[in-house]
């Protein structure tokens, strides 16, 4: 994918009207009958990765929602939101990090953008590079967890009740990314957070 300079396409006609809540669009997500397609699975991931803002474009991304329900399942509900950045040197050789985020029910875009993210947003609303951040030490995905924080939904609004219930759809989420990104199959994982996370 070639990322290519966003225009600025508000011409001060949008200021203040309601944001749109619907669901996603179905190409930011991972659904389970993508994740049993070899080229629909390649489809979509290509079409999951994003476009850093300049100083971190050089950066390889992708986001998007995976499905944590059942492999069985008839329906489709609860689906998991992640950023995935890669590390820029030697990818293969650093291990996985997987950020989990407090609360329970805060964005993990707020460890990113605000703690230990590649990139944050200044006062005056400009993106730079943070020299200390976890993508020093691996990979990064942050996750938001359970369902029902930050960007992660459920199409009912059903949402995790227990401690178990959220860790079988980390899990779930977890073995999924793998079939995702296989790369990352053999290395080691790290789980960080902070707080509830």
């Amino acid at each position: 994918m070639q990322c290519t300079q966003a225009q600025d396409v508000d011409d001060g006609n949008h200021r203040g009207q309601p944001i749109d809540e619907s669901e996603p669009s179905e190409d930011l997500t991972f659904t389970l009958s993508d994740l049993r397609s070899n080229e629909t699975l390649e489809r979509k991931r290509s079409e999951s990765q994003v476009c850093l803002p300049p100083p971190c474009a050089d950066l390889e991304a992708y986001s998007g929602f995976i499905s944590v329900d059942r492999w069985n399942s008839s329906e489709e509900n609860s689906f998991l939101f992640f950023l995935y950045i890669k590390s820029k040197e030697e990818s293969q050789n650093k291990p996985l990090i997987l950020w989990l985020q407090g609360g329970p029910g805060k964005s993990s875009l707020f460890g990113q953008f605000l703690e230990n993210g590649p990139f944050g947003i200044n006062a005056s609303g400009q993106p730079y590079y943070r020299n200390h951040t976890l993508l020093n030490y691996g990979d990064i995905i942050y996750l938001d967890q359970p369902v029902g924080s930050g960007y992660s939904f459920n199409r009912r609004g059903e949402y995790n009740g227990t401690l178990e219930e959220a860790s079988t759809h980390i899990f779930r989420f977890l073995y999924r990314f793998a079939r995702i990104f296989p790369e990352n199959i053999g290395k080691d994982l790290f789980i960080a957070g902070e707080s509830y996370g």
